[in-house]
């Protein structure tokens, strides 16, 4: 028996507890826990409420390793258990349906965002509730993915890894760096030149070009935010914390499904390869969400909310002629 087919017995061995229609639908819902929604949710919390910095750094650090995975994906192309042994099922939508048929096991996406998220939330908080909500979800994402049938035991473990490494080195790229704000417009053609060649070389997938736009976005946003916004993220009441959160993710999951519709997609019938070009307006996408986030919001939480400065009133010295 070769490597993947011990592989495909520890899936086989897992799905043996599988059956339950609630605890499917549980690991089903644990899986979503690795998609962007959570990714967006916590960054822009970060960015909105906390710290620019911090918040920049997590969406870096989430962002390239994003970039790795789905270049990872697209070289290797393992395929799925599901897909390579008829005695493990998909349970929830088979992924070659739901990211499309260039859609591969190896490395884990779910789990390389469970760790990427949850160690870079870790990295700056030493709040006890927080780091159990953040271990448990590198625990259960990966489980979930294999429970589900959507990857091997090295697939999850090689996420994990990617997902680590990529917040640690971040982290300490930015401790070291001043401004900031030039590491991403300093990535950026690095990173779009690499998705030109895979392009090229008809390597890609939907998250490549997901992310690529995102961080697009954001390394040119965070750069005129920081520049000309200049928005203090911090404020002196919950209520005002509040607002900025309810209409900035409104914004934020409004333009996430209503883009669909605008955008030019093709459609697709079911089992056909997806075009190009709706990978690329996956990429428009996430851009204009990415601009919202970190330039359209914070304008306008300036305008709600920014620090009036006080007016000068100069006053004449008993000395001092009056004019």
């Amino acid at each position: 028996m070769n490597f993947t087919g011990y592989e495909i017995e520890i899936v086989k061995w897992i799905q043996r507890f599988s059956g339950n229609e609630l605890v499917d639908k549980l690991f089903v819902y644990i899986s979503f826990l690795g998609e962007a929604y959570l990714f967006i949710v916590v960054a822009v919390m970060i960015y909105w409420l906390f710290e620019k910095k911090w918040a920049y750094k997590f969406i870096t650090a989430f962002l390239a390793s994003t970039v790795v995975v789905s270049v990872m994906k697209v070289l290797i192309k393992r395929p799925r258990p599901y897909q390579a042994s008829t005695d493990i099922k998909s349970i929830g939508t088979p992924a070659h349906e739901a990211y499309g048929t260039q859609s591969y096991a190896f490395p884990s996406g779910h789990s390389n965002a469970a760790a990427s998220i949850s160690v870079g939330v870790m990295k700056q908080t030493k709040n006890w509730f927080v780091w159990i909500l953040m271990i448990l979800n590198i625990i259960l994402v990966p489980f979930s993915r294999l429970y589900l049938g959507q990857h091997y035991l090295s697939d999850v473990l090689a996420g994990l890894l990617i997902g680590i490494i990529s917040v640690l080195l971040i982290y300490k790229l930015f401790d070291h760096i001043k401004n900031e704000e030039f590491v991403g417009l300093i990535l950026l053609p690095f990173i779009l030149g690499g998705v030109y060649l895979l392009v090229h070389f008809k390597m890609y997938n939907k998250e490549m070009f997901q992310a690529a736009g995102a961080f697009t976005a954001f390394a040119i946003g965070y750069f005129i935010e920081k520049r000309f916004i200049k928005y203090e993220p911090k404020e002196d009441k919950w209520w005002k914390q509040l607002i900025k959160l309810v209409i900035g993710l409104a914004v934020v999951f409004g333009l996430q499904q209503g883009l669909k519709y605008v955008l030019p997609y093709e459609v697709v019938a079911e089992g056909a390869d997806i075009p190009l070009m709706n990978f690329v307006w996956d990429g428009v996408r996430y851009f204009i969400i990415a601009i919202w986030a970190t330039v359209g919001a914070m304008g306008l939480f300036k305008l709600m909310f920014g620090k009036k400065k006080e007016k000068v009133v100069r006053r004449n010295l008993p000395y001092q002629e009056e004019k």
